[in-house]
């Protein structure tokens, strides 16, 4: 019963770190099983300045401690980065932040790759929550600036897990290709962050394009009810009313119409005019600054994208 409550929904950002901070060592040791098992690699610091991360078979960094030091793990995810997450695509929900605690194994082949996957399918101690095959033809790597690989939510459910408290927090687990991986470094990770954020605006710009299109298709229907009220009113002003001139009160513009001194239809007329003139340029005026907008997203993601080469992050 107490494993069973310290495992409920987790509220709060501290005690998810709190979690994600003992956790990611036992993850880290279950990957390093795996690994070994199915052939994985590590990216591994070099000593020399200026000189990029090789890959290592985990077999071989075990035996060697000056490479067994320098593995680059996936560590816990920086505060700012689940802060940022959690208010752009969870809606402040902190129990929806689900790669707190991640790693990544990469492989030489896809056969390789297949196998691992086997491997953690058949894994009494994992529980697969949700699984992303980014090799999958189907899936449009526009999405992720052409980079592919397979990603997995797991639960880690162990002896120690569940002591602890931890069996309900959940992990990723990327699968990458050695050709693909190798082409990662944290300047370009900064750049994609980037190009997320700024399809993120444009998808909701694309949005709010719809909505206003759905918005002037709708507003003769919301304002259709309004004849209903104004049935005294000549048919022509009924027809202002309906088409959108409700701002206008009709008790003064009926008056108006019975004036003495012009034709009441001719005075309906002229109103109507007006009325629709003003709507078209305040539309237009809407639909001018959202394309503008979206517009100049649209260049910053394109100037980001000028830095991809082969559609891989460059």
């Amino acid at each position: 019963k107490g494993a069973q409550q310290r495992e409920s929904c987790v509220l709060s950002l501290d005690q998810l770190y709190a979690q994600a901070v003992v956790l990611d060592k036992i993850f880290r040791v279950k990957i390093q099983q795996i690994a070994l098992k199915n052939n994985g690699h590590f990216f591994v610091s070099s000593l020399d300045p200026g000189s990029v991360p090789c890959l290592m078979a985990w077999r071989q960094i075990q035996e060697d401690p000056e490479a067994l030091a320098s593995v680059q793990w996936g560590g816990v995810k920086k505060l700012d980065c689940a802060v940022r997450k959690m208010a752009m695509c969870y809606s402040g929900h902190v129990s929806q932040l689900r790669d707190l605690v991640r790693q990544r194994i990469v492989f030489n082949t896809l056969e390789e790759l297949r196998a691992c996957v086997d491997a953690i399918f058949q894994d009494c101690d994992l529980e697969i929550l949700r699984f992303r095959n980014r090799f999958d033809v189907r899936y449009d790597a526009h999405a992720t600036a052409g980079y592919r690989d397979v990603v997995m939510i797991l639960r880690l459910r162990t002896q120690a897990t569940v002591v602890l408290g931890l069996a309900g927090h959940l992990v990723e687990l990327q699968l990458a290709l050695g050709l693909m991986a190798v082409h990662l470094n944290p300047q370009q990770h900064r750049r994609y962050l980037d190009f997320k954020v700024s399809m993120l605006d444009i998808s909701q710009g694309v949005r709010m394009c719809q909505h206003t299109q759905s918005s002037s298709k709708v507003w003769p229907m919301r304002t259709a009810t309004t004849s209903t009220r104004t049935s005294s009113a000549t048919p022509d002003l009924a027809q202002v009313v309906c088409d959108g001139a409700g701002v206008v009160d009709a008790g003064v513009v009926h008056a108006a119409a019975v004036l003495p001194g012009g034709p009441a239809l001719h005075t309906t007329a002229h109103l109507q005019s007006v009325v629709e003139a003003e709507r078209r340029s305040a539309r237009a005026e809407e639909d001018a600054a959202l394309r503008d907008s979206v517009a100049e997203r649209v260049f910053e993601v394109v100037r980001w994208r000028c830095s991809f080469s082969g559609s891989v992050l460059r």
